[in-house]
C-alpha cells in the first residue's frame, strides 16, 4: 500500500516539474518575463525538486543563479539581478526567504513583480509549505495576479493551516509535529478551536480569513480540489464563530468555485445570505462582483465592484471588474475608460490589457486591439486564446509569431494548424500551408475548413483531381450553409478550370442554391477560411441552418442576428431546467428568454468548434421549448461533431416527429443515415437515405446519392 502511495506521489512529483520546465522554457524562448512559486513539502523534496530542475535548464542551455538572503538582509533581489549582464540566459531560484530580517517582505516581492516583469526576468521563489501561508497572509490583496504556482505537494498542509488559526488552543500542546494532517481533516473544528473561540474570537476571526485567501488562491490557480475543500472549511468555522459577514465571505467563495465547477450549490441562497451585510474590505466586494459575473448577472456585479471602488478607489481588480460589467453591458465607452483607469494604477495588468484589447475590437478598431493584446501577453504569455486573437487581427509578421506561440502553448488545436496554413498561403508559401493543413486534418477530421482550403492551393497548382476530391470531402463535412456554398462555389471554379464546364455549372447552382448572396462568394473565392462575415446584409440571415427556423406563433421573437460576443453557458449536461446559473440568465436577459437565441448561439460555438458549449446551448433550446424540432436537429448535429454517434440517433428521431414539413423530415432522415453511416450500421443507414429521397427527391444531392448506392453495394 504505502509502494503505490509513494509510487502516485512520484507521479504526481514528476509532472509538476514537468510543467514548471516547461513554462521556464518557453519563457525562455519568447524572452517573456516568469515569476513562480515553487511549494515543497520537506527539506529532501525540496532539494531533490530543485536539482532536478536545474539539471534540466542546465541541459538546455539556462544558467542558474541561486539568491537567498543574508540573515542582516543584504542581499536585494533588485541588486541581483542587476549584477546579472546575461539575463535572456539565467533563471534565479530564490532560496531561503525566511532567513530574511526584511520585515515586509512579502509586500517587498509583489512589489518586485513590476521591475520583474518590465525587465523580462525569469525568477521561481523556493518555499515551505509553511512559508507560503505565511505568505498569503501577510501579502497584499491582489499579490498573486501575477505570479503561477507550481506545488509539488499533492496534500492540503493542514497541520501548518491549523496551527496558525488554533493559536490559542495549540499553545498548551508541546509537540504540534506528532499529529498527522489526518487528524486535522478527520477532528470537527469545533474540538481544534475551543479555547479561541471562548478566549479570541475577534483574532480567531482575523486569523481565519487564511482559508478564504488559500482557497481563492488555487481557485485563480485552477486546483479547485483544493480550493473547494479549503473554502467549505471556511465556511464551517465560519458558522461556529457565529460571524454573518465572514460566513457570506466563505459562502461567495465557494459559491464561486462551484460555479466554475459547473455545479449548483444548494446551500447557499445569495441573496438571502447578502441580506443586511455591507463588506468593509474591497476584496470582498471583488469576490462578489467576480460571481455576479459568472452568474451573468452583471448589473449586480458593476454595482459590487462599484462598492469596492467607493472603499478603495486605487484598486485596479475593482477597476478591470467594473470594466468587464461594462463590456457585458454594452457600455463600451464607460468599459474603456474603467479598463484605462485600472491600468493607470496596475501598469502590468495583464487582465486589464487583454479587457481592453477586446473593447477596442469590439468597436472595430483592429490596430489599437492588437496593441493592447500584444500588452497583454508580454506581461503574461500563457494565454492561447489571445495569441490565436492576435494571429487573426495582426499584421503578417504579427499573425504568424502570435499563431506559433499559440501553438507552443497548444499543439493539439486543429484551428490553430489551419490559421498557420492561412498565414502560409497567403505568404504563398504552398508547401508548408499544406503540411499545416495536414496537421489540422490529423488533430480533427471533422475539420471541413482544413480539407477546403488545401483543395484552394492544389486548385492554383493546377492539381484539379486532388483538389476536386478534397472539396467534395470538405462539403460532406459542411453543415454551415455559407460555408458549404463557398465550398461548392470553389469546386465550381475547379471544375471550370479543368474544362469540365458542365459540372461546374451543376456546383455553381447547389452553391447559389443555398447561399443567395453571390457578391460574397465571389469575394471570397481565393481567401482561406474560416470566411468571416462582415457583410451587414447578410447579419439577418440564419447562415447555420439548412432551412429557416421554425417560429412559434403569438409570441415576441428576437431577430436571429449572429452575437458578436455570446453568453456563455454553463457546462452540465443535466437538467439545464434546475440549473440556477440558467434561471439567473433568464431573468437578467430578455432576448435570451427565445429558443431562437440559443440555437444562433448554438449554432456560432460551432462555427468555432466549440462543441462542448454548443450541446449546452441547444439543451438550453429544449427545456425552453420541448416541441422545436430544430432544437433536437441541431443537438444531433454537435453530437456528430464531437463523435456522439449513438446520442444523436435518438435526437434525430426526435426532431422527425416535431418537424411537420417534408423537407425537415428529409434533412433530419438523411443526417440519421450519416449517424448510421458512422455506427457501422449500413442497412439501417440505407433505409434513412431512402426515406430522405422519397421524402425531398429534389433537394437530394450528387453526393447523398453516390453515398447511398454505396452502401447499398456495400450490404449486399
Amino acid at each position: 500500500m504505502a509502494n503505490k502511495r509513494d509510487s502516485v506521489q512520484h507521479s504526481f512529483f514528476e509532472q509538476e516539474l514537468e510543467r514548471i520546465f516547461d513554462a521556464l522554457s518557453l519563457a525562455t524562448k519568447w524572452q517573456s518575463p516568469a515569476i513562480f512559486f515553487a511549494i515543497y513539502e520537506t527539506a529532501a523534496s525540496g532539494a531533490e525538486a530543485v536539482s532536478a530542475l536545474e539539471s534540466r535548464l542546465n541541459k538546455r542551455g539556462q544558467h542558474i543563479t541561486h539568491i537567498a538572503p543574508d540573515i542582516d538582509g543584504k542581499n536585494n533581489l533588485a541588486e541581483e539581478v542587476f549584477g546579472k549582464s546575461a539575463w535572456n540566459e539565467t533563471v534565479f531560484f530564490m532560496m531561503h526567504l525566511t532567513f530574511s530580517t526584511d520585515a515586509d517582505l512579502y509586500e517587498t516581492i509583489s512589489a518586485h513583480s513590476d521591475f520583474l516583469i518590465n525587465n523580462r526576468v525569469r525568477i521561481v521563489y523556493w518555499i515551505t509549505q509553511e512559508d507560503f501561508i505565511d505568505y498569503v497572509a501577510k501579502a497584499p490583496a491582489d499579490w498573486d495576479i501575477q505570479h503561477k504556482l507550481f506545488d509539488f505537494s499533492e496534500e492540503i498542509p493542514w497541520r501548518s493551516i491549523w496551527s496558525r488559526i488554533a493559536k490559542k488552543a495549540w499553545a498548551s500542546v508541546k509537540d504540534q509535529t506528532r499529529y498527522a494532517d489526518d487528524y486535522f481533516t478527520e477532528t470537527p473544528a469545533k474540538d481544534i478551536l475551543s479555547l479561541d473561540i471562548l478566549d479570541d474570537p475577534k483574532s480567531l476571526l482575523k486569523r481565519s480569513q487564511i482559508l478564504v485567501n488559500l482557497a481563492l488562491f488555487y481557485f485563480r490557480q485552477k486546483n479547485f480540489k483544493k480550493a473547494a475543500l479549503l473554502a467549505s472549511q471556511a465556511i464551517e468555522v465560519a458558522q461556529l464563530i457565529g460571524d454573518k459577514t465572514f460566513t457570506a465571505e466563505a459562502q461567495i467563495a465557494h459559491a464561486l468555485i462551484q460555479a466554475d465547477l459547473n455545479q449548483e450549490d444548494n446551500d447557499f441562497d445569495l441573496r438571502q445570505e447578502l441580506t443586511g451585510i455591507y463588506f468593509r474590505k474591497s476584496t470582498a466586494w471583488n469576490n462578489l462582483g467576480h460571481l455576479y459575473s459568472v452568474l451573468f448577472l452583471f448589473d449586480d456585479s458593476l454595482a459590487a465592484y462599484q462598492n469596492a471602488l467607493e472603499i478603495d478607489r486605487e484598486n485596479a481588480l475593482s477597476w478591470c471588474g467594473a470594466a468587464e460589467a461594462f463590456l457585458e453591458l454594452n457600455h463600451l465607452e464607460k468599459a474603456i475608460d474603467a479598463f484605462q483607469k485600472a491600468i493607470s494604477y496596475r501598469q502590468n495588468s495583464s487582465r486589464a490589457w487583454k479587457g481592453l484589447g477586446k473593447a477596442y475590437s469590439i468597436t472595430g478598431n483592429q490596430p489599437k486591439s492588437v496593441e493592447c493584446y500584444m500588452k497583454s501577453v508580454e506581461i503574461d504569455p500563457y494565454q492561447r486564446d489571445i495569441w490565436v486573437e492576435i494571429s487573426q487581427l495582426g499584421s503578417k509578421g504579427v499573425a504568424l509569431k502570435a499563431i506559433k506561440c499559440a501553438l507552443d502553448l497548444d499543439a493539439k488545436q486543429a484551428l490553430g494548424w489551419n490559421l498557420l496554413g492561412n498565414i502560409q498561403y497567403h505568404e504563398k508559401n504552398f508547401s508548408e500551408a499544406i503540411r499545416s493543413y495536414y496537421r489540422a486534418i490529423d488533430l480533427d477530421k471533422t475539420f471541413g475548413w482544413a480539407y477546403a482550403n488545401m483543395a484552394l492551393i492544389y486548385a492554383q497548382l493546377n492539381q484539379h483531381n486532388k483538389a476536386v476530391v478534397l472539396f467534395i470531402k470538405s462539403i460532406q463535412i459542411f453543415r454551415n450553409d455559407a460555408d458549404k456554398a463557398h465550398a461548392y462555389y470553389r469546386l465550381g471554379d475547379t471544375y471550370r478550370a479543368s474544362g469540365k464546364f458542365t459540372s461546374s455549372v451543376r456546383a455553381y447552382r447547389e452553391a447559389e442554391k443555398i447561399f443567395k448572396n453571390r457578391t460574397l462568394l465571389e469575394r471570397n473565392r481565393s481567401v482561406p477560411g474560416p470566411i468571416l462575415f462582415d457583410d451587414p446584409s447578410i447579419q439577418k440571415k440564419d447562415k447555420t441552418a439548412n432551412a429557416p427556423i421554425k417560429q412559434a406563433e403569438n409570441r415576441d421573437v428576437v431577430e436571429a442576428i449572429v452575437p458578436k460576443k455570446p453568453v456563455a453557458v454553463v457546462k452540465n449536461k443535466t437538467s439545464i431546467s434546475r440549473s440556477r446559473m440558467l434561471r439567473k440568465v433568464l431573468e437578467t436577459n430578455k432576448q435570451a428568454r427565445n429558443t431562437e437565441y440559443w440555437l444562433e448561439l448554438g449554432a456560432f460555438y460551432i462555427r468555432n468548434h466549440m462543441y462542448d458549449l454548443a450541446e449546452d446551448a441547444f439543451q438550453v433550446a429544449i427545456e425552453l421549448e420541448p416541441e422545436n424540432g430544430w432544437s433536437y436537429y441541431k443537438l444531433g448535429i454537435a453530437y456528430m461533431f464531437t463523435g456522439l454517434y449513438k446520442d444523436a440517433v435518438p435526437l434525430y428521431e426526435k426532431s422527425i416527429q416535431l418537424f411537420e414539413e417534408k423537407k425537415d423530415k428529409a434533412l433530419s432522415w438523411n443526417q440519421l443515415g450519416n449517424a448510421y453511416r458512422r455506427l457501422n450500421e449500413h442497412s439501417l443507414a440505407v433505409a434513412a437515405y431512402e426515406r430522405a429521397r422519397n421524402l425531398e427527391p429534389a433537394k437530394n444531392s450528387m453526393v447523398s446519392r453516390a453515398r447511398q448506392s454505396l452502401l447499398s453495394n456495400c450490404y449486399t
